[in-house]
Order: structure tokens, then C-alpha cells, then sequence
């Protein structure tokens, strides 16, 4: 078995339950505007910032763009009379509260630390990651973590990586691994940097021929079996 050094780590839907924590905190900033909770708000703001968050990954915008705009459609669509940067400010300081774990997140963590280097790896806006990391109580095994909006670049870049690693110029490539959920981000990141990379594949989607994984697993605790 190949022996490494460092691990990154992806945070959302790889550590942290991140639309179980976006729904709550969605729910609690409508609820603090006294505005009625409707059964589909959840799934029109997930495809308004969805779609953003793809465009992140593709370098068309900024994580400040996202800020600004996640929302800005919705309240136009629900025709309501809110500041979107108002609302957003709102639901950044609830979601940063928020931090749902997965599976056997801490007992997985505590085994990695013991072996390797672990390096969160985040696409997430800086404050909101840092509160669910310590609320989740995850920040301690973290060596160091990487968060695009500190840096200025975003995963799938080799860039991310780049800037993100500087730290750590005595780790070979061969020596890191990528551990995440997200195809466009996580796994091509890895492939653009030039480092082995782990899929976190819960819901069995078929992997695609165009990119490389070298580990697949349904579960992030699954990967104690070959670390």
C-alpha cells in the first residue's frame, strides 16, 4: 500500500452534513425576518446557489459574487421587500453555528491524525467554515487549513493547492492525498495538482472515465480500511 504523508480534506458533505446544516440555518434567518417558511424555500435557494458555486469552480466569479447574488434572485422570485446582502450577512452568522456531522466523523479523525498531516481544504467562505469547524470541534485536527477566500483561489485550480501548500514544501506530491465529495472540485483539484485523490461517493454515482480516483468509498469512516 502506497505510504502517505499528508491528507487534504475536504470539509462540506465530506465531514459536516452541509444541506442539513444549510436547511436549519436557511429556516432560522427566515424565521429572524419573521417571513413564513415555505416547503420548497429550501430547494429554490439551493438551486440559486448551486448553479453560483459551479461557476466559482469554473473561475467566471468570485466568492464575493456569491455573497451578493445567492439571494438576490430569490427574494425577487418570492417577492419579497428584504436587502439581499442583509439576508446574507443573516444566514452567513447562522450557518456558521451550524455543524452537523457525518458518520463516525471524530473517531475517523482522531485514527488520521495519529498517522498523517491533515489539511482542511475548503471551498467555503472563510468565517462560516471556521465557525462550523469549531462548533464541530474539527479544528484540532486540522494541521492547517486551506479556504478559498482567504487565499483568492478556489478548488478545482491547481492554484488552490498551490498557495494553499506553501507551508509544506518538504511533502512530495506522491506523498499527499485528496479526500472529498465533489467531482468538479474535490477529484479534478486533485487531478490538476497532480495528486492521488479519494472520492467520497454517497450516493453511488457513476464515475466518470475523464477523471482519475484512486479510492472510492460510500463513507468518509470507510477509508480507515486502506489508511
Amino acid at each position: 500500500m502506497k505510504k502517505y504523508e499528508l491528507l487534504l480534506i475536504d470539509i462540506d458533505d465530506t465531514l459536516l452534513d452541509f444541506h442539513a446544516d444549510a436547511r436549519k440555518a436557511l429556516k432560522r434567518t427566515w424565521e429572524s425576518l419573521s417571513l413564513p417558511v415555505k416547503p420548497e424555500l429550501y430547494s429554490m435557494y439551493e438551486d440559486y446557489n448551486a448553479k453560483l458555486w459551479r461557476r466559482l469552480e469554473l473561475g467566471e466569479i468570485g466568492i464575493e459574487d456569491i455573497k451578493k447574488e445567492r439571494f438576490r434572485q430569490l427574494i425577487e422570485d418570492t417577492g419579497l421587500s428584504v436587502d439581499p446582502l442583509i439576508m446574507n450577512q443573516l444566514y452567513e452568522e447562522r450557518l456558521s453555528q451550524e455543524a452537523t456531522l457525518m458518520e463516525e466523523v471524530h473517531e475517523t479523525m482522531r485514527y488520521l491524525k495519529s498517522k498523517y498531516i491533515l489539511i482542511g481544504a475548503s471551498n467555503g467562505i472563510a468565517r462560516v467554515q471556521k465557525g462550523r469547524l469549531e462548533a464541530s470541534s474539527l479544528r484540532e485536527y486540522f494541521a492547517h487549513s486551506i479556504l478559498s477566500e482567504d487565499i483568492g483561489v478556489s478548488k478545482p485550480d491547481a492554484d488552490f493547492f498551490n498557495l494553499g501548500l506553501r507551508d509544506y514544501p518538504e511533502v512530495a506530491k506522491e506523498k499527499m492525498l485528496m479526500i472529498g465529495d465533489s467531482l468538479t472540485s474535490d477529484i479534478l483539484g486533485a487531478n490538476n495538482y497532480g495528486v492521488d485523490a479519494c472520492w467520497i461517493n454517497r450516493e453511488k454515482k457513476e464515475r466518470p472515465d475523464d477523471l482519475s480516483v484512486l479510492f472510492e468509498v460510500r463513507f468518509f469512516f470507510e477509508i480507515r480500511e486502506f489508511l
